[in-house]
C-alpha cells in the first residue's frame, strides 16, 4: 500500500511539475537521476513515512534472508573503508573459508548488478544502501 502511495505521489508530483516547468528526464545523467530519485524518496518518507528498500550491513543466506533473483545495488553511503563492499559467495563452506567468487567497491551514487542463487552468501560492508530486484528482460530465459 505504502509503495502504490509513493507511486501515486510521484506522479502527481511530476504533472505538478510539468506546469510549473517541463522536467527533460532523458536529457539527465544517470548521476542526476539517482539524485532526485533520493531527493523524491527522502520528501516522500518525511511526508509519509515510507520505508525504502533498505539494505543494511551483514551476512544473508539466499533462500532464507534474502529471495533468490537479480538486485542492482545502489549506494547510499559509505562506511570506514570510504566503500560500500558487496561480497558474493557460492556456498556457506566458501564464506567459512572466505573464498569469495566477487567483491563489489561502490562509492556513493555507485551501483552494482549481482546475481544470486540459492546457497549463495551476500555478505554487505560497512555502509548502506538501496536495493533493487530486477525484472528479466523478454530475452532472457
Amino acid at each position: 500500500m505504502k509503495r502504490i502511495l509513493a507511486v501515486i505521489m510521484i506522479l502527481m508530483a511530476f504533472s505538478v511539475a510539468a506546469f510549473a516547468e517541463e522536467i527533460d528526464l532523458a536529457s539527465m545523467s544517470t548521476k542526476e537521476l539517482l539524485a532526485l530519485h533520493e531527493s523524491l524518496d527522502s520528501i516522500l518518507e518525511e511526508r509519509f513515512s515510507c520505508q525504502l528498500d533498505v539494505i543494511y550491513p551483514g551476512d544473508y543466506i539466499v533462500g532464507q534472508d534474502i529471495k533468490e533473483g537479480s538486485y542492482v545495488f545502489s549506494c547510499t553511503k559509505v562506511g570506514m573503508a570510504n566503500f560500500w563492499i558487496l561480497t558474493t559467495y557460492a556456498t556457506e563452506d566458501d564464506y567459512a573459508n572466505r573464498n569469495s567468487l566477487a567483491r563489489q567497491n561502490l562509492q556513493v551514487n555507485g551501483q552494482a548488478q549481482i546475481n544470486l542463487t540459492d546457497g549463495m552468501v551476500l555478505s554487505v560492508g560497512d555502509g548502506l544502501g538501496v536495493i533493487h530486484a530486477q525484472e528479466k528482460p523478454s530475452w532472457a530465459p
